[in-house]
């Protein structure tokens, strides 16, 4: 059975300020269609709804994005998010919140600004990093231990405006199954 959250469950939950929680909900997510201000009902959201609510409030609260931009992020990354099941109800909900056949222990999304044009006020791309193998070993001949990762990664691009990666000084990365482990602890 599907559960819903009110704003103050929410608010209680992830430990943000109710009067935050609101704001972000008017930000990050369509009008409520039971009600709106002054209607008598408080709003209530299902998981994706409170998953991109979580999300759109860690790029601007951890992140330090504006709410235009973690808007723009959101909707960028919405089909990719939907695609490896991270948002809790497409599909059969899984525990990893991955497609089943995802061979990745991890995933990363760095998030990274384009260059400023003038037909465009800013836009982001990103990198996807699928970490499908870690190891520690010891370097012997210095002592030290090692870390190996390899891993996949692929671009999405929404504006196809890509800047070389070299241009790109300062980019923010979401450990994105940690993240979703967080909210689902969260939530439980």
């Amino acid at each position: 059975m599907l559960r819903f959250y009110t704003n103050k469950e929410l608010s209680h939950r992830f430990n943000i300020n109710i009067a935050k929680l609101k704001r972000w909900s008017r930000e990050f997510l369509p009008p409520d269609p039971l009600g709106g201000f002054q209607s008598g009902f408080p709003r209530q959201y299902n998981p994706d709804e409170a998953f991109a609510l979580y999300l759109g409030g860690y790029l601007v609260g951890e992140l330090k994005f504006t709410i235009p931009e973690a808007r723009q992020i959101l909707l960028d990354l919405r089909e990719w998010l939907i695609e490896n099941r991270y948002y809790y109800n497409f599909g059969e909900p899984l525990k990893s919140g991955k497609k089943p056949d995802h061979p990745a222990e991890q995933s990363q999304i760095f998030i990274m600004r384009m260059q400023h044009r003038q037909d465009v006020g800013f836009g982001f791309f990103y990198i996807i990093r699928e970490i499908i193998l870690k190891r520690k070993f010891s370097d012997s001949g210095r002592g030290l231990m090692a870390n190996e990762e390899r891993y996949t990664e692929h671009l999405i691009d929404p504006h196809h405006n890509l800047i070389p990666i070299s241009e790109n000084l300062v980019c923010r990365i979401i450990y994105i199954d940690d993240f979703r482990n967080r909210f689902l602890s969260r939530l439980s």
